[in-house]
């Protein structure tokens, strides 16, 4: 991400993937939390219509307002905001079955009233509405697994993110308990960057539980760490943790030997 792009304010970035289970509500969770952590002006959306789960994660089970609402009437998003109590502001999506089928035609005048950094947590696999939702985006994240039916996957929506003359990010590998594929090929295989590695943490199912991103909960775990080193770097920054970090991973480590937090 170029300094221009980011001194215009912000941009639109679809975290999507090119088949579930991958991890990206929890990516997009914790890059927006990040970006918020470092001063910018963030809004997280569900845009994953037929298995939203961004509003379960951070604990809100019954919105009074959706994105699904406000597609489908003049209210638009901003009146779909609602601020957790970390300070990040998201949109969810509509558990109704109702909603199944709104439409996300009308995403660009949409997220130009939000302003400033827009993550869209897109549905998985290449639907109309993922495509909708690269559509309306400046830039696309992928999220993969280093499974080969996970990158089989990421291959197809790089390639489709081309083909639109979508800027590609660059591509996060979540939850490296099995290296099927390494990241070097998962690169080669695409084309594309990889922007990081997230290492499997006991600690992204304890933030799960809590309700709040791991970057808030616990930001030098060693998952947390590779998420801010994310967001840092699509800012352009240098990503300096405290030294003193590595003592509370191994409190934090020494807690979780001995109880569920």
């Amino acid at each position: 991400m170029s300094s221009d792009e980011d001194s215009s304010g912000g941009r639109v970035i679809s975290v999507a993937s090119g088949k579930g289970g991958t991890g990206k509500t929890v990516t997009s969770l914790n890059l927006a939390m990040e970006l918020h952590n470092l001063g910018k002006d963030v809004t997280i959306i569900d845009a994953d219509l037929e298995d939203p789960n961004l509003g379960i994660n951070m604990g809100i089970y019954s919105p009074q307002s959706t994105i699904n609402e406000s597609l489908e009437t003049d209210k638009g998003l901003v009146e779909a905001i609602h601020i957790h109590e970390t300070g990040i502001r998201l949109v969810p999506a509509s558990l109704s079955i109702n909603y199944l089928d709104t439409n996300l035609s009308s995403l660009e005048s949409a997220f130009g009233n939000l302003g400033g950094y827009v993550i869209v947590d897109c549905g998985p696999g290449l639907s109309d509405k993922v495509v909708s939702c690269l559509e309306h985006s400046d830039s696309l994240i992928a999220v993969t697994n280093p499974m080969r039916s996970a990158v089989s996957g990421t291959v197809r929506l790089t390639e489709l993110a081309r083909d639109m003359n979508k800027e590609i990010e660059g591509i996060v590998v979540n939850n490296m308990t099995s290296k099927e594929i390494r990241s070097e090929e998962i690169a080669n295989i695409t084309g594309c960057d990889v922007l990081g590695e997230i290492p499997y943490d006991i600690n992204v199912d304890k933030s799960i539980v809590r309700k709040k991103p791991l970057v808030h909960h616990k930001p030098y775990s060693k998952a947390a760490l590779a998420y801010r080193k994310i967001a840092h770097d699509l800012l352009d920054k240098e990503f300096q943790p405290k030294k003193s970090h590595h003592i509370k991973r191994y409190f934090d480590s020494l807690v979780n030997s001995l109880k569920w937090k």
